[in-house]
């Protein structure tokens, strides 16, 4: 099978900025089967192009321009981009959604999978320690008449 490359090598970067486009672009690559994604220069030109696209919203939510690249990534893998009528805006929602997804994992101390339903959050933020936040001996309160466990330990000044 050809590589892909001379059919693709004329084919520049404003050919997916649009929804036609990027379709072309995506039925091009699913043309040469799986191997599309890894031998064809446009399919490497595409996802570096995502990445710049998606920069901002993965800015927005304080996550690396890449996990947004790869969300972009699994969404075009789908074949349902393919008939969408806007296959750009198909691909924004499930980056927009993976990101979002992502950051409720991370803060929720869960998996992804149960971040992005939100069914299955847990009902109350867990309680993190270091950092900013206070750390949990400070919630403690001590018992009346209890003596205090830091004495004659050695003071570390912070």
């Amino acid at each position: 099978m050809n590589s892909g490359r001379e059919t693709d090598g004329e084919l520049g970067e404003e050919v997916f900025v649009t929804s036609e486009g990027l379709r072309a672009v995506l039925t091009l690559i699913a043309q040469h089967g799986p191997e599309g994604w890894r031998t064809l220069a446009i399919a490497g030109r595409l996802v570096a192009y995502t990445q710049r696209r998606f920069q901002p919203l993965a800015k927005a939510w304080g996550r690396d321009p890449a996990d947004a690249a790869y969300a972009a990534f699994l969404a075009m893998r789908a074949k349902n981009v393919l008939t969408a009528e806007d296959p750009w805006g198909l691909v924004t929602h499930a980056v927009r959604l993976e990101i979002i997804a992502e950051t409720h994992a991370e803060r929720l101390l869960t998996s992804v999978d149960k971040a992005s339903r939100p069914k299955n959050r847990p009902a109350e933020l867990p309680i993190r320690t270091g950092g900013d936040r206070e750390y949990l001996y400070d919630l403690a309160v001590p018992e009346p008449g209890a003596t205090d466990p830091t004495d004659g330990a050695p003071h570390i000044e912070e």
